[in-house]
């Protein structure tokens, strides 16, 4: 599994810039079409907050994706899904950013990760043949405030 690197927001980088690390997704043409890429993520500190930046660009008119956040196994688990990336679908290759934010303490799992699966095409769509690498060009960025 790809492994999300994190990016912290603390009071001391408070008012100023902070790099992001983008993670890929891992996909290549031997693997199935339409299936998911899971990523884990590890919070440096429980409660925190965690802002979730998808980036897509699409090769060819494809439909958005869907991800899905594990529950977590603590008593306040629970699943967080939505979509991301272009709607409409269309061929010009302009960048589309999608955000989530969520508490940790949802989707925090028994080993202390989280669990981030995203999918090319909507959930419980067949869709076309789509990838996340190479019609997607999907990335995605884990921030931790805390």
């Amino acid at each position: 599994m790809p492994t999300l690197t994190n990016t912290t927001i603390t009071g001391a980088t408070l008012n100023t810039a902070v790099a992001l690390t983008q993670v890929g997704a891992t996909e290549d043409s031997t693997n199935v079409y339409n299936t998911g890429n899971t990523f884990t993520f590890t919070p440096t500190k429980a409660g925190s907050k965690i802002l979730l930046l998808i980036e897509t660009m699409c090769t060819k008119a494809v439909e958005h994706g869907s991800v899905s956040i594990a529950a977590g196994d603590l008593w306040a688990g629970k699943a967080i899904t939505g979509a991301f990336g272009d709607t409409v679908g269309d061929t010009t290759l302009i960048p589309h950013l999608s955000a989530i934010q969520f508490d940790s303490a949802r989707v925090l799992q028994d080993d202390g990760t989280i669990l981030v699966t995203v999918y090319p095409t909507p959930a419980g769509s067949s869709g076309s043949s789509v990838m996340l690498i190479t019609d997607h060009n999907l990335k995605m960025y884990a921030i931790e405030m805390l």
